[in-house]
């Protein structure tokens, strides 16, 4: 029964996956992925929890269906402009200087007002970008300083903000200032 859900949803998310195993679905699911996704759902994980489980066990690695989430950062659904958001923080790359810049224009212009996942997510690709291109590092440190999203987020002792200036400079000063 919850099985049948998840694959409606799934479906639904990616019309292409439904069809059987040579579009993606079932193979993206295979090796026991499908019993985690059934239990998570079942013992009453969120629904959030759940999607981000499905974005790196099954989305990122199945080419056809990465592709298909490159249509959706002006999509209706929130669910699906917060998975485009996370297969691109999940996919920065320095040596994509183009699209990072790319990525970093939209994300200047919608943070400020995206509901609250989406914007988690964009501050996560920020957060990638600033950290992986040193091109565009000042300019995502900057966005940070001028927004000053998640400034004060409360952090336990050890993890690190998710404020940007604080996330960049933290993960780049322990990767050595690369």
């Amino acid at each position: 029964m919850v099985l049948e859900g998840v694959t409606k949803t799934l479906e639904q998310l990616f019309p292409m996956a439904s069809g059987g195993p040579q579009n993606g679905l079932e193979t993206g699911m295979g090796s026991g992925g499908e019993i985690v996704f059934v239990a998570a759902f079942s013992d009453g994980t969120s629904a959030v929890v759940v999607c981000d489980w499905m974005i790196a066990n099954v989305i990122m690695k199945k080419a056809p269906l990465k592709k298909e989430t490159t249509k959706w950062r002006s999509a209706r659904s929130a669910t699906k402009q917060r998975v485009f958001w996370s297969v691109q923080a999940r996919s920065v790359r320095a040596e994509n200087h183009e699209l990072n810049e790319e990525l970093l224009e939209h994300i200047e212009k919608e943070l400020p007002t995206a509901s609250g996942p989406v914007q988690w997510n964009m501050n996560w690709c920020a957060a990638q970008i600033g950290i992986a291109d040193e091109g565009l590092r000042e300019r995502c440190i900057a966005l940070g300083e001028r927004l000053g999203l998640y400034k004060d987020y409360p952090v336990s002792k050890g993890c690190t903000s998710p404020y940007l200036p604080i996330w960049i400079g933290s993960v780049v000063g322990k990767k050595g200032g690369r």
